[in-house]
């Protein structure tokens, strides 16, 4: 089981632009594999979608396009003939505590056209090569390391 903090659309104040968004916490139950005779919890591109408060379509667009880093894990389903993308715990975890401490959930990360790839500027190329650095760590990060001011991210 795995927290993360999704943006609470209930309120009656999220429509409203100046209005700062509030935040609550979410667990959501993963699926149990064993990879090299250890047990991984593994969720869905869904749930990783939910944790950088984005749409599953977002993110196909983006591994689409080679700006979010393609899943590790698939696994295929036995009920349908598809393949299902997986991501880890830590992987969830990490991506979530990014976006919300160092990105401040922040919606817009200015890319101008939907469906072609823009030149990739400011704020929003340095998100992705953020989301690189997080994506490959085999352990969940202290909040610390994503709020020092003189971390630098890209190693």
């Amino acid at each position: 089981m795995v927290r993360v903090r999704v943006r609470d659309r209930d309120y009656m104040g999220y429509v409203v632009q100046h209005k700062s968004a509030k935040w609550r916490d979410v667990y959501r139950k993963g699926r149990y594999v064993y990879l090299e005779d250890k047990p991984f919890e593994l969720f869905r591109l869904r749930v990783m979608a939910e944790a950088l408060d984005r749409t599953p379509r977002c993110l196909r667009e983006w591994e689409r396009h080679g700006l979010f880093p393609k899943a590790m894990f698939h696994l295929y389903n036995s009920k349908e003939a598809y393949e299902v993308r997986w991501y880890s715990a830590v992987q969830v975890v990490n991506l979530n505590n990014l976006f919300c401490l160092k990105y401040d959930g922040r919606k817009m990360l200015h890319w101008p056209m939907y469906g072609k790839r823009p030149p990739l500027l400011g704020r929003y190329r340095q998100f992705f090569e953020d989301v690189r650095v997080v994506f490959y760590k085999k352990t969940v990060l202290e909040p610390t390391w994503f709020t020092s001011q003189n971390r630098s991210f890209i190693t």
